[in-house]
């Protein structure tokens, strides 16, 4: 049964896997994240996309590296319950960024969606830490 204001089940289905709180995100939402990711080619682009993240451990180490010599602040923000990037993913990230702590939010892979109110708060705690 398809409810007025929620995702299509297809819609739903695909990008909803990605939403632990469906009632922060409009359908309409939703839909056009299935549709950015589907777009013509039924996803295959955005695949031959994801798996370019896939790199060689020289590139690995080098983006690290990169991050670990940054000179401003930074942050991790992650979803518990991601799915495409589990927890692992955040120690790692956590520790190429040298940092002690990570804000762990009840959400999936959209957290920006899925906790809105909790990721705009984290990133105004970051910019008030800021000297600029």
């Amino acid at each position: 049964m398809h409810c007025a204001g929620h995702a299509s089940s297809s819609a739903s289905s695909s990008t909803g896997r990605g939403i632990k709180d469906r009632s922060a995100v409009a359908a309409a939402e939703v839909n056009a994240y299935h549709a950015l990711l589907l777009r013509d080619d039924g996803g295959a682009a955005f695949l031959r996309i994801m798996r370019s993240f896939e790199s060689a451990e020289a590139q690995q180490r080098f983006l690290w590296e990169g991050l670990a010599k940054r000179d401003y602040p930074a942050q991790v923000v992650w979803g518990r319950d991601d799915p495409a990037l589990r927890l692992n993913r955040m120690e790692a990230v956590k520790r190429a960024l040298k940092l002690d702590h990570a804000t762990l939010l009840p959400a999936k892979h959209f957290l920006q969606e899925d906790q809105a109110p909790a990721v705009a708060a984290a990133v105004a705690r970051l910019a008030g830490q800021s000297d600029g």
